[in-house]
């Protein structure tokens, strides 16, 4: 079981979209709206891709 989970998060300001994923592999990328939607597509892509490791 790996102990650390290590995920880029991009904040794109002026066009309201994050990129979030992982070196080895894809990630994903979202539009957002304010800061409570971003929060909750970083949940989104957290419970989405890593529900199974993050308990």
């Amino acid at each position: 079981m790996e102990e650390n989970l290590i995920i880029t998060v991009d904040i794109d300001l002026k066009n309201k979209n994050v990129y979030l994923g992982e070196e080895s592999g894809a990630g994903a990328e979202y539009d957002y709206t304010d800061i409570n939607d971003l929060a909750d597509k970083i949940k989104f892509y957290l419970t989405n891709y890593y529900s199974d490791v993050i308990k």
